[in-house]
């Protein structure tokens, strides 16, 4: 998108094919057929795919098309703990089957490693856990040293999809609680609605509190430049019901900030509870509330936890030692 949709038009060739986010079969065969035939004509010998719906499509039209290699990095299987039973099995069921399709599949949540061994998506030796990572030199804290936030406020950021799921009404029922008692404390989300998601009535209650508490709760909307944004946090929360291996997380330690988070896939093996930062109960305001104060009432340990994130992020969240461990898998590959 944007900028760096043209910068990356200057280095590779870049053919959009639309894939829907939603689960309408028609509109997915369209993209099915066009897929295939472009991969027919082009005469790929990797194909590599990612997030759930696109990896099905994709793997059917390249397994059609005769490609040779392909690979699916799981940035966290659609199914997890919070599921219902039967609707977990049902996707644990299309995934397996959609093992036949794949030759490697990568996953950035060491969880979701041991899920694709216990269910047997492939053989263990095709499996293989690479993390998740971002640009050091892009999240580096000392580049915005001069440009930190406002000394007299203590402030707690969001950045995601303003979606139900990622638990920003909960977010926000905690910041409302929190800022009815205390007038040195701020509240940052960035993020907005894509036109893809299905909707629901979150928007109606940021009405609420935009009226109520715009001056504390600041809707910042799509953000552009997200470590100038993390530079203006002393707290980075996220509050969502499931996540594969966020990278906001990544990107708030790389920044030198203390993280909480929900306790699920991906957050828990990213944040060292009580060390880099607090894990809480999902779907809880209050829990979040709590960890908020206690973050708010010890601010040393509070930036003491963000320098121990940073410290977590440089050893293990550096991007370009990811995309090396991928590009020699597949290497590998080609010279058995």
């Amino acid at each position: 998108k944007g900028i760096y949709y043209n910068e990356l038009k200057s280095k590779y060739n870049i053919h959009p094919i639309h894939i829907s986010r939603s689960f309408n079969v028609f509109h997915h065969l369209k993209s099915l057929i066009r897929i295939y035939f472009f991969f027919k004509k082009n005469n790929f010998d990797v194909i590599h795919v990612h997030t759930p719906v696109a990896s099905i499509i994709v793997r059917i039209a390249a397994k059609l098309a005769g490609v040779k290699l392909i690979i699916y990095t799981a940035h966290g299987f659609y199914f997890h703990e919070n599921m219902n039973y039967f609707y977990k099995k049902f996707h644990i069921f299309i995934e397996f089957i959609m093992g036949y399709l794949t030759d490697l599949i990568f996953t950035q949540s060491y969880e979701d490693y041991l899920d694709a061994i216990k269910y047997n998506f492939l053989k263990k030796n095709k499996i293989f856990y690479i993390g998740n990572g971002v640009n050091i030199n892009k999240f580096n804290p000392l580049i915005f040293n001069d440009s930190n936030l406002n000394k007299n406020k203590f402030t707690i950021g969001f950045l995601g999809r303003i979606v139900k799921e990622k638990g920003i009404i909960e977010f926000l029922e905690a910041a409302e609680k929190i800022v009815i008692k205390y007038d040195d404390i701020e509240f940052l989300i960035g993020g907005t609605k894509l036109s893809s998601d299905v909707k629901d009535r979150v928007f109606k209650r940021i009405n609420y509190f935009k009226k109520n508490y715009n001056n504390k709760i600041k809707f910042i909307g799509n953000i552009e430049d997200a470590p100038k944004f993390y530079s203006r946090l002393d707290l980075f929360c996220l509050p969502s019901w499931r996540e594969g291996m966020p990278r906001t997380i990544i990107e708030a330690m790389m920044m030198k900030k203390c993280v909480i988070a929900s306790n699920i896939r991906g957050a828990r093996e990213e944040i060292i509870n009580n060390e880099t930062g607090y894990l809480f109960k999902i779907k809880s305001s209050e829990d979040i509330c709590n960890a908020i104060i206690k973050c708010y009432k010890d601010k040393n340990l509070t930036k003491a936890m963000g320098v121990k994130g940073q410290k977590r992020a440089l050893a293990i969240y550096d991007e370009s030692k990811i995309t090396k461990l991928q590009s020699q898998i597949i290497k590998n590959q080609f010279s058995k």
